[in-house]
């Protein structure tokens, strides 16, 4: 997964991205069609003071009702990095230990809610989704997030945002 943060009323740090973050993941499916684990590496690509990268195990398990509703459950645990690597020590104070995501399907329109927590509930991150058809492959997207590690530069800072754009699909 790759996600960019457009940056538009801040040209003197951000020309055109404030961030991009990449987040390639390896996974394993056991015979029921389940991903299961996995280990995912998060990083901005970022040099020095301003990197942000961690390593993470997971575990997920989710269930399904009929063809509308989902819901994925996923904690993750934290692979300490050497000292020298380790630029953002306290991410999983932020980021938290876990996140829950349901997802419900009506009429062509897809709605998601995303919550991340730690297992002491103090900080989180909350999350909602809505795409909706527009023209043939083209489909409006409104996204609204609250708390803390929407971005990895911020991880560290509450923040709320909006994003409202388009999705081309297949």
């Amino acid at each position: 997964m790759q996600q960019n943060h457009w940056q538009v009323f801040n040209k003197g740090i951000s020309a055109a991205f404030r961030e991009t973050k990449d987040q390639p993941e390896i996974f394993a499916t056991i015979p029921t069609s389940f991903e299961v684990l996995g280990f995912v590496h998060e990083s901005n690509g970022q040099s020095q003071i301003l990197s942000r990268s961690w390593n993470r195990v997971y575990a997920q398990a989710g269930l399904e009702y009929g063809d509308n509703f989902s819901l994925l459950v996923k904690p993750w645990y934290r692979i300490h990095e050497s000292r020298s690597r380790h630029d953002s020590p306290d991410i999983i104070d932020y980021q938290g230990n876990f996140e829950v995501v349901a997802h419900y399907r009506h009429n062509k329109r897809d709605f998601a809610v995303l919550g991340r927590s730690g297992f002491n509930l103090k900080k989180g991150f909350f999350q909602f989704d809505w795409s909706y058809p527009l023209y043939q492959h083209l489909t409006g997207y409104v996204q609204v997030t609250s708390g803390y590690g929407e971005s990895l530069i911020d991880y560290n800072h509450a923040q709320n945002t909006l994003g409202i754009g388009f999705l081309l699909t297949g």
